[in-house]
């Protein structure tokens, strides 16, 4: 590491809130900002940072690749737009002898013209105020979301049925304060986690309730959302104790109700209720879009 001991970094500021209007785009995992160096023939250039702090190449970890690469693609399609440029170009520098100068991984994305001698030249500190109309430009012309854009390789979204009585005839469904259609506790797969660690995970995030999933109802692939892939696991009949205990977080979920299979179907997501019938009827059914494939 070349970082010294309590090192001020200036990526890491930014993605702890300073400095927003150098900001372009950010995701869970990337940011993309309008560097405050500009060379003279290539104003406006972009740096690509992950938002964790890994301080160059070899400390990255490999599944921030695609993250970073999808953002540097579309770093170098907002440019294009914007700037009109003849091409693009990317460096990025480790170590010292690299020419690495913040310890913070960043992969620099150049709007590139005929004989701007790019290579030949130094960059120089332009005002702030130049830097922040530049990325309200470029925020402009960044390109619309593509399937997969951003997501760093996460599995998917797995969620649980919890039933209210042993008859399993009614399930847990709860309000979220972020959309209009309800859903069932669970959420995103995260980094390094199994679906099955995800729908523990976020059920007790949800609920209060430490649970564990039981089988498998149902994965359905759609290549057109974000999330990919879609589980859907059976979970236990819930005491009295347990719906007495259950806790919502204020800031994600308004509120629940259990609902029985045709109840809910007016509230949830569509595609969610799709998976939650097939897996009823035919537990562990694979469907793409859907339907069986």
């Amino acid at each position: 590491m070349h970082e010294p001991d309590g090192y001020d970094c200036p990526f890491c500021r930014i993605a702890n809130g300073h400095l927003p209007g150098r900001v372009v785009h950010r995701t869970e995992d990337v940011m993309v900002l309008v560097n405050i160096k500009w060379w003279p023939n290539n104003p406006g250039g972009l740096l690509v940072v992950p938002v964790e702090h890994h301080e160059n190449a070899y400390d990255l970890p490999p599944d921030l690749g695609m993250s970073i690469q999808w953002a540097i693609r579309a770093s170098a399609k907002a440019l294009k737009s914007a700037f009109r440029c003849d091409g693009v170009s990317t460096r990025q520098h480790n170590e010292p002898a690299g020419n690495q100068d913040v310890w913070h991984h960043h992969t620099h994305v150049f709007p590139r013209y005929y004989g701007d001698r790019l290579y030949d030249l130094q960059g120089e500190l332009v005002p702030l105020e130049e830097v922040e109309r530049t990325a309200a430009l470029l925020r402009e012309h960044w390109p619309a979301w593509e399937p997969w854009y951003g997501v760093a390789g996460k599995p998917g979204a797995a969620g649980v049925l919890l039933w209210e009585d042993g008859s399993r005839t009614r399930f847990l469904c709860v309000e979220p304060t972020y959309r209009d259609t309800w859903g069932i506790p669970g959420g995103a797969v995260e980094r390094r986690e199994s679906p099955w660690q995800a729908a523990k995970r976020e059920t007790l995030e949800e609920t209060g309730l430490d649970i564990d999933p039981g089988a498998l109802l149902c994965v359905d692939h759609r290549r057109t959302e974000p999330d990919s892939m879609h589980f859907v696991f059976d979970g236990p009949v819930l005491t009295p104790s347990q719906i007495a205990a259950i806790r919502l977080p204020e800031d994600e979920l308004r509120s629940y109700r259990f609902l029985t299979v045709d109840d809910a179907r007016s509230l949830l997501n569509p595609n969610l209720w799709t998976r939650i019938v097939a897996g009823l009827a035919r537990p562990g059914v694979y469907l793409e879009e859907g339907s069986p494939p």
